[in-house]
């Protein structure tokens, strides 16, 4: 297990008489291993196969640009065999980029979207902003929505007073069973007489003909 100090500055380099080393708890030393085997070239060989790999590259396909090259999907998947402890792993890898990316980002950002929640197998960790996410990779968690504020007391519609007056307005010209005794504010209503129909478009435009026609012989 990780003492509180590697929890805090994740697997803890301490400064020794010979030298920096990692934390002698159970996490700071299976980091040293893995460090060591950087150095000798060794890595933790892959938990995943290479049809697991494969599967999850398909479904990585689905972000758009992803790359359609042979030796492209194998470098994918073998970054993934290299990072993910599980095919469980891998299938939320696939999972999360298809929801942070509209299109492919690029191995690097692969990476980073691991190591933003596991540890990856090969030990190398990519932790911070990247070029999409400069902030950081965002968090799973989903943000709740604000919640909508109730009106003030004696309002129905809006707090503004001039779309609170509109639309009550509005619903009392539509209320034909109040018509004659609800007082519209503002809107004016043409009585049936004064609208305009049909003939008074037909004679308007008539009248626009004659007009054009009269400049055009020089009335």
């Amino acid at each position: 297990m990780a003492c509180e100090k590697c929890k805090l500055f994740d697997g803890l380099w301490m400064q020794t008489p010979n030298g920096l080393r990692r934390c002698s708890c159970d996490s700071g030393q299976r980091l040293a291993g893995i460090d060591q085997a950087r150095l000798d070239g060794h890595a933790e060989p892959p938990r995943i196969s290479s049809q697991a790999a494969t599967v999850i590259v398909e479904m990585l396909s689905s972000i758009p640009f992803f790359p359609k090259e042979g030796g492209a999907r194998i470098l994918i998947g073998e970054e993934i065999r290299s990072m993910c402890h599980d095919d469980e792993q891998g299938v939320w890898l696939a999972q999360r980029m298809a929801r942070l990316y509209s299109q492919w980002p690029g191995v690097r950002e692969l990476r980073a979207v691991y190591c933003s929640k596991h540890r990856p197998l090969d030990g190398y960790e990519l932790i911070g902003g990247t070029e999409a996410f400069p902030d950081g990779i965002p968090s799973e968690k989903l943000i709740p929505a604000a919640p909508m504020k109730a009106l003030p007391p004696g309002r129905e519609v809006s707090a503004a007073d001039s779309l609170e007056d509109t639309v009550i307005d509005l619903a009392a010209a539509k209320n034909m069973r109040a018509v004659g005794t609800c007082k519209v504010r503002d809107i004016p209503i043409l009585p049936p007489g004064n609208r305009i129909t049909q003939a008074d478009i037909d004679a308007a435009v008539e009248v626009s003909r004659q007009r054009v026609a009269r400049q055009e012989l020089g009335v």
